[in-house]
């Protein structure tokens, strides 16, 4: 479990990108991480030059080189943050007890491109609008109307976060240099075992539920087939994802923790080193409502682990095997 202060990476920050004779555009970095066009020459970054935080026009300086300057007022409060992850890593069982201390609201996956559903879910009682909800609110013209969502969002009072996927990342990049200029503290949730991510991809397909929330719903006895074909193909690809989220967390300098979903499960103690990092006072470790969804181990769960187990053998990932976490 690591914790990386914001400026002791000497990589540059993405608060302020050169748009010409710049040849390490640390925006374009960033972009080229998250796999999607990204530059200060997209709707992605506005156009800020030399906008004050009164909102007052100032002259431009006398340099050949133009600057983008993204300023919307900085804000030192430990009392933003966000849970950047992937899915079936875990998350929805980090926020559901981060949401149970006194004075915080953690929110589920905000930035998920479409409207909720009336199924009963862990967060229903307390569930913010998501921003595809909030257009006639916030408007439609990005990325004005996602800056617009995330202050009236971090605008409440006490401690206040939400989900962000990979995958939500790159279809919303702007969210990125909101969360640098305001400082938002980023928790960086990963899932060492990697097959035990794909396990449960594949129980979630199977049962038709992404969680439980009571033992009645609990399936008795749930079997899934891994496709070994693609095995080693798709446990290089969570290991891409992981690498891509550091690499995004460096290149734009946030404040940020790295914590394994094995390590809270075994110690929920080691929730205290995610708590104080927030600046979270309560005390305590609140119960999830969230119950695992199996209870036994791979070899009871995946009906052709003999040949996942062969296809495994004699690599890296072996050690993936039998030694996983049961969610």
């Amino acid at each position: 479990m690591t914790q990386h202060p914001a400026g002791t990476s000497p990589s540059p920050s993405v608060s302020r990108c050169q748009l010409s004779g710049d040849r390490t555009n640390p925006a374009r970095e960033v972009g080229q991480a998250l796999q999607t066009p990204y530059s200060c020459h997209t709707d992605a970054i506005p156009d800020f030059r030399n906008v004050q935080d009164s909102g007052g026009i100032e002259k431009s300086p006398k340099t050949s080189t133009s600057i983008v300057r993204m300023v919307w007022g900085v804000d030192n409060s430990p009392t933003r943050f966000v849970v950047f992850t992937t899915q079936r890593s875990g998350s929805t069982w980090l926020m559901s007890i981060l949401n149970g201390l006194e004075g915080v609201s953690a929110q589920g996956e905000l930035f998920l491109p479409r409207p909720r559903s009336p199924e009963k879910r862990w967060d229903s009682d307390f569930a913010l609008p998501r921003y595809v909800e909030s257009k006639k609110t916030h408007g439609s013209v990005r990325p004005f109307s996602v800056y617009s969502y995330l202050s009236a969002l971090y605008s409440g009072d006490g401690w206040i976060g939400f989900k962000l996927m990979y995958s939500q990342l790159r279809r919303y990049p702007e969210i990125l240099p909101y969360l640098v200029r305001k400082r938002v503290r980023v928790v960086h949730l990963v899932r060492r075992n990697h097959l035990d991510v794909l396990i449960s991809f594949a129980v979630k397909r199977e049962i038709g539920k992404a969680h439980i929330l009571s033992p009645e719903d609990r399936p008795a006895d749930v079997k899934v087939e891994l496709d070994t074909a693609s095995l080693h193909h798709e446990l290089r690809k969570l290991e891409r994802r992981h690498t891509m989220g550091r690499t995004v967390l460096r290149l734009a300098r946030l404040n940020h923790l790295e914590v394994a979903y094995e390590d809270l499960v075994a110690d929920p103690a080691r929730l205290d080193s995610v708590r104080g990092f927030l600046g979270i006072s309560a005390q305590g470790i609140p119960q999830s409502n969230i119950l695992k969804t199996r209870t036994e181990g791979q070899e009871h769960v995946v009906a052709n682990y003999d040949d996942v187990r062969a296809a495994l053998a004699d690599s890296r990932f072996s050690a993936l095997l039998d030694g996983g976490s049961s969610r």
